[in-house]
């Protein structure tokens, strides 16, 4: 657990800086980033997060916990929520 900390530590720090100008930035990038919201929103991202829930519940099984599958429901909310949240925070919308 600590190694992904970490990692999420070095990678805030390493694109944090740029992260401040996204809101403002010029549309090279809003193909791909189009196309990355139409994949999370669409098919795509229901069957990636249904595999998160279906495998935290096999982990839950498996090592007789609840925390497991509480593990995989809350990646599958974060993957269904994240372009809604992120265009939020970058486009500075609070409602």
């Amino acid at each position: 657990m600590q190694r992904i900390f970490k990692f999420a530590l070095v990678f805030v720090a390493m694109f944090g800086a740029g992260a401040a100008y996204a809101g403002a930035g010029g549309t090279e990038f809003d193909t791909i980033y189009q196309q990355l919201t139409d994949w999370t929103e669409g098919t795509l991202g229901r069957i990636i997060a249904l595999g998160m829930i279906i495998t935290g519940l096999g982990w839950g099984v498996v090592r007789q916990s609840i925390m497991a599958v509480v593990v995989g429901v809350a990646g599958g909310l974060a993957l269904a929520n994240a372009p809604t949240v992120i265009d939020n925070i970058l486009g500075g919308v609070l409602f």
